[in-house]
């Protein structure tokens, strides 16, 4: 049975691979220098001692609203992530995990995801800190929409 498993993953794995390159070759931003970014979608993974997955995320949204930011992301699950900074520093809400945290800078993605890890699963954790340190490599500016409610 556990033979039957590691075919399957390893089958989600070579397609997260083939949408991932379709992505890229047929990507607008191919020809950028900075190709994480590539029509706001990224790679994630997650190894433990037992296995390794790898799946793709998509920034589908990301708002403005002057104190604080609001994106949204696709992945194996959606999340709503609103972030900014504090007098403390950054901080993460997932308000449909009813969690949060506080954060060090949003580029830090190893340290979002350890606090991440403390108030959500990891899969969604390591997503989300992913999602954050994509949006500072391109720069947030690059992404955001003004929103005003």
């Amino acid at each position: 049975m556990e033979h039957c498993w590691n075919v399957t993953d390893r089958i989600n794995q070579l397609l997260v691979k083939i949408s991932l390159k379709k992505f890229l070759i047929n990507s607008p931003t191919t020809k950028r220098k900075d190709k994480s970014i590539m029509n706001n979608y990224f790679l994630c993974q997650y190894e433990n001692k037992k296995d390794k997955q790898t799946w793709l995320g998509q920034i589908t949204s990301l708002y403005n609203y002057g104190s604080h930011y609001e994106m949204r992301i696709e992945s194996l699950s959606g999340i709503t992530v609103l972030f900014g900074k504090t007098s403390m520093g950054t901080f993460a809400c997932m308000p449909d995990f009813s969690a949060g945290c506080h954060l060090a800078e949003l580029d830090n993605e190893f340290y979002s995801k350890q606090k991440l890890f403390n108030v959500i699963n990891p899969v969604d954790a390591i997503t989300v800190a992913r999602a954050l340190k994509v949006t500072t490599e391109g720069g947030v500016k690059n992404y955001v929409s003004k929103r005003y409610t």
